[in-house]
């Protein structure tokens, strides 16, 4: 589930559990969903008809707009395995490093490109957590210079193939939250000292699970509960941003984010002295 694709950690025999940030892919650090773009690439590359490429673009703005996504999210990444069944995991790797650099680098928000660079200064681990396949998770982590990529892992024949099952389900929910864990414990990270960021309800238990749980654009639901909760809210939509909850319009969302993790991460070295 994880594939670790920066530095590697050691073991300093006993020190204080490490800082780590668990960034979650779509509409959380990038606008949009990678999915698209991988379904784009792959009608591209005549792995199916315009027409599947057309109902599966129809079916995932119709997620977006009239609710019901994690259902439709989850729909929608089945099928895109079955797309692939028959496709080697490796050809799909190659091809995501191109999709990786020149299609999902550019929708990353500034603002969380910010982030990422304030954890990183600080000496924390920073996780990519995606449902898409780990063959696009780990491109888009290494492009970013992340310490590594949660994704969904595909079954693959002795050759190397797609089957088309998934034989521990999507990355997302209590799925991502298990893998986090196993991850915290491989690596020596202390979850109640670190941040996760997520736009989506289903995100909740892991959101819930960090010292420093960040809503991102959250869906309504998210909202609701991360107001109600106390976690911070960043809207970095900026058609969106006005609505940003207890926040007044005068005061810019980036910096809002600045402050906002720079108090996360002062709280953290407190806990840590």
């Amino acid at each position: 589930m994880t594939v670790p694709v920066g530095r590697p950690h050691v073991d300093d025999g006993g020190a204080a559990p490490r800082t780590a940030a668990f960034l979650v892919l779509d509409r959380t650090l990038i606008s949009g969903s990678s999915l698209s773009l991988l379904f784009r690439d792959l009608r591209d590359r005549d792995v199916y008809s315009i027409g599947e490429a057309l109902t599966r673009t129809a079916r995932h703005v119709a997620e977006v707009f009239f609710g019901g996504r994690e259902q439709q999210s989850a729909r929608l990444r089945r099928e895109t395995m079955a797309a692939v069944t028959g496709l080697r995991s490796a050809d799909l790797e190659d091809w995501s490093r191109r999709l990786a650099t020149q299609e999902v680098l550019p929708r990353v928000y500034p603002d969380v490109a910010r982030i990422i660079a304030t954890h990183r200064a600080a000496g924390d681990l920073v996780y990519l957590v995606t449902a898409s396949p780990i063959e696009l998770a780990r491109p888009v982590a290494a492009a970013l210079e992340l310490d590594g990529a949660i994704g969904t892992r595909a079954e693959t024949d002795g050759n190397g193939y797609f089957t088309g099952r998934l034989p521990d389900g999507l990355m997302h929910g209590p799925v991502s939250l298990a893998a986090v864990r196993v991850l915290a414990a491989e690596q020596g990270i202390g979850l109640e000292r670190s941040h996760a960021y997520s736009d989506s309800y289903d995100d909740r238990d892991l959101l819930a699970a960090v010292g420093h749980p960040h809503a991102v654009n959250p869906e309504p639901r998210l909202l609701e509960g991360a107001v109600r909760r106390g976690w911070a809210v960043h809207e970095l939509r900026p058609a969106r941003r006005q609505l940003l909850v207890g926040v007044p319009p005068v005061v810019p969302v980036g910096g809002l984010i600045s402050c906002g993790i720079a108090i996360g991460l002062s709280l953290g070295r407190r806990r840590r002295q």
